[in-house]
């Protein structure tokens, strides 16, 4: 099935697990110890008064590592403070010094235990939205209706947290229907709202007749939940026959491959997004068996090289889609978007290939 092979990174990347520190090397522990200790040895040899400086290692500690690990590295400082302190160079200085050391200890603590506290709570939100995210887009199959589907949703990882994209197709009496759309914002309001377009879509699309009837009540579902500066931008597609009509509302064009050629189904008018009182316009453009049609959001267009070159999206999925199967031509563009933005993407993609089947 298509929609098995939807494809996501894991965002267990930034967040491991409940101490909010990720597998591999503790730096922070690690550092920690390593500045008490070269504080403390430079201490000995150079006699400069270095005691009450040992708080910097807890407050390394306390920005990188856990609550349990801070004291570790507190308690290390105090040691330190406590040898310094030598029978020769008890004074009240000395005394005030280990104070600070252990007020310190104890300051650090208390923000290691905050930092984690808010990353535990921010990776639960960032797991619940992306399991809601995952059941709002649900599967797709290998064919539907009269084309052949295959689609890719690559996540982004720290940056991007969960994004807004979405996509559907429901065959339905008045042909094929596609949708693919950006929600303006990420996390769980952006999943909200993406919900509202999608389950309005799937109604929609097959009670209304015309594509421009889907728009509004689409429209008039998100005039409910969007606030002032919320939107969605998206591309309603309609294949029926040998023809393809497109709606377009502030989102980027679909592309075309055909004849070892892209081309943009570019409206001669751009609506406005959902959310923003739009007045949709149907395109329609003739499509025969063999042509590939791709649906995408802009995380496609606007991922950039480390120079900050945008990512050539046509030059990409002309040579992605040479490729026989729709299958491997998604695999192929993922690999090149990705390889383009250094290794990891800046933003969600969402990518909808579609291929007209030949009448049977």
């Amino acid at each position: 099935m298509g929609g098995d092979l939807v494809r996501r990174q894991e965002l267990s990347s930034l967040y491991r697990d409940r101490s909010g520190v990720s597998e591999g090397a503790d730096w922070g522990l690690i550092g920690g110890f390593l500045v008490i200790t070269a504080l403390g040895l430079l201490d000995l040899i150079t006699m400069i008064y270095l005691l009450g400086a040992l708080v910097v290692g807890s407050m390394i500690a306390a920005a990188l590592s856990t609550p349990r690990r801070t004291v570790a590295v507190s308690l290390y400082a105090v040691a330190w403070a406590l040898l310094l302190g030598a029978p020769d160079h008890w004074t009240a200085a000395h005394f005030l010094r280990i104070s600070i050391n252990i007020m310190g200890g104890a300051i650090g603590y208390s923000i290691a235990m905050l930092r984690v506290t808010r990353e535990d709570a921010l990776r639960r939100m960032i797991r619940i939205a992306e399991i809601a995210q995952q059941t709002v887009l649900r599967p797709l199959p290998d064919a539907l209706g009269e084309a052949e589907l295959e689609v890719r949703y690559a996540s982004a990882a720290e940056e991007a947290l969960i994004g807004g994209d979405l996509y559907d197709a429901v065959e339905t009496p008045h042909g094929l229907r596609i949708i693919v759309g950006d929600v303006r914002g990420k996390g769980l309001d952006g999943v909200r709202l993406a919900s509202v377009v999608l389950g309005t879509f799937r109604d929609a699309a097959f009670t209304r007749s015309l594509l421009v009837d889907v728009v509004a009540a689409v429209d008039e579902s998100v005039g409910r939940y969007v606030g002032d500066e919320d939107f969605i931008s998206a591309v309603l597609l309609e294949l029926s026959g040998h023809e393809i009509r497109v709606v377009n509302l502030g989102h980027p064009s679909p592309l075309r491959y055909r004849l070892g050629a892209v081309d943009l189904l570019d409206p001669q008018v751009r609506s406005a997004p959902f959310g923003l009182s739009p007045t949709p316009q149907v395109e329609t453009f003739a499509v025969a068996t063999g042509e590939r049609i791709l649906l995408y959001t802009d995380g496609a267009t606007e991922c950039r090289d480390p120079a900050g070159a945008f990512f050539d999206l046509e030059s990409g999925a002309l040579r992605a889609l040479e490729s026989p199967n729709l299958s491997s031509a998604l695999d192929a563009l993922i690999e090149d978007l990705t390889r383009h933005c250094g290794g990891a993407l800046s933003d969600d993609v969402a990518l909808v290939l579609l291929a007209p089947r030949p009448p049977p």
